[in-house]
């Protein structure tokens, strides 16, 4: 049991920008939200062209003992297998292993807790170029977000200001890029 329970888009943002989480959970700063923030609601709101089968929106998730919740954009269902669908306002990230995988593979775990069977899979779909990614929900990255949300809670729990981002172009659009003197 976990008395942190980070979100699995915390998850996601950690890896994107460590400082972040830092702003959010020890400082506690809760910034306006940005021109892109705005943009990705409004994307949210509408329901999403996603697979075939039954779909579920909007679904929390959560799980103490992983330390984990997640507010699930779609949970597919078909043929007795389940798969959340994450929808990204943007176009896919380069990197090979990323935050939006982990994220959706955060998701893929919260399901398998609650529904007591594997997830095989996880989906992020694309709204800018409509592509739909799948993501084969693996051990070792099962592995990668469990070793992530340790290094969260350390952060958090010693208050260590984490360094900024090597690719300072992530800031251009930050909520918090004003509070980072070094940036």
């Amino acid at each position: 049991m976990h008395a942190v329970v980070f979100t699995a888009e915390e998850l996601r943002q950690y890896l994107y920008c460590p400082r972040v989480i830092y702003y959010r959970r020890v400082l506690h700063l809760k910034p306006p939200p940005t021109v892109k923030m705005e943009h990705g609601a409004k994307l949210h709101s509408r329901k999403p062209k996603a697979g075939g089968g039954e779909k579920y929106l909007s679904l929390h998730l959560e799980s103490r003992r992983l330390g984990l919740a997640a507010k699930l954009d779609v949970m597919e269902y078909e043929s007795g297998k389940i798969a959340p669908v994450e929808v990204k306002t943007g176009r896919q990230p380069r990197h090979k292993v990323n935050g939006h995988i982990l994220q959706a593979v955060a998701q893929a775990m919260l399901l398998e807790e609650a529904f007591q069977r594997p997830v095989e899979e996880a989906f992020i779909l694309y709204k800018a170029t409509g592509r739909r990614a799948k993501i084969k929900v693996t051990p070792e990255l099962k592995r990668k977000v469990l070793e992530t949300l340790a290094e969260m809670r350390k952060m958090v729990g010693e208050e260590l200001i984490p360094e900024p981002p090597a690719e300072r172009a992530r800031c251009r659009d930050c909520e918090y890029r004003k509070l980072c003197s070094d940036v």
